[in-house]
């Protein structure tokens, strides 16, 4: 699912032992500004080697979510050029699953972890809302915690085009290595 590897991408990276609130907004603004308007992420000091465009997009039908087929269910992905993430995505809907990912050119970092739910609401037109909690990225110095909400709206009548509508996010910074912070940012992905 674009969106889930698009989401991943959101928490800054290059944290180090002595960041500081300020640096951690920072990061964390630059990287959402280089996502939401599609900018290359090379601008960005700590990111400029990390990629995932060449990652596989999964073409999975929102549809075929909502009605828990097996098919919808697993998104693989290995490193190679311009996919700087593997591991494999077993997303549920309204069922908790982990997401364990290896990493790399993302600074210091080696790991993304991250328990995640997938809901549905249903008014007139459906929508997902990604919920992730206890989400961390990982170093040999230590770890960034973040938690993050995600919403789209689907058509289900549809099969070109099932994200109707973007409704958009946010993510907040809770731990920077060891230290509690509140760093919180509304982001939209195109």
């Amino acid at each position: 699912m674009k969106l889930l590897l698009l989401l991943l991408m959101i928490i800054p990276i290059g944290a180090q032992a002595n960041y500081e609130k300020k640096d951690v907004e920072q990061l964390l603004d630059a990287l959402i500004t280089g996502l939401s308007k599609r900018q290359n992420l090379s601008k960005i000091h700590k990111l400029k080697d990390f990629s995932v465009k060449g990652c596989q997009r999964p073409k999975i039908n929102p549809q075929d979510l909502i009605l828990m087929k097996e098919s919808a269910r697993t998104i693989h992905l290995k490193f190679s050029k311009d996919c700087d993430l593997e591991g494999e995505i077993k997303p549920l809907i309204f069922v908790g699953f982990p997401i364990m990912l290896k990493i790399k050119d993302f600074d210091e970092f080696h790991t993304v972890k991250s328990q995640n739910k997938i809901t549905a609401s249903f008014d007139s037109k459906p929508i997902l809302t990604l919920t992730t909690t206890d989400g961390e990225f990982i170093s040999k110095k230590g770890s960034l915690k973040f938690i993050l909400n995600y919403q789209v709206r689907i058509n289900p009548t549809t099969t070109k085009n099932q994200i109707e509508e973007n409704l958009g996010g946010t993510i907040t910074v809770t731990e920077a290595f060891n230290k509690k912070i509140n760093v919180s940012r509304k982001f939209y992905i195109k």
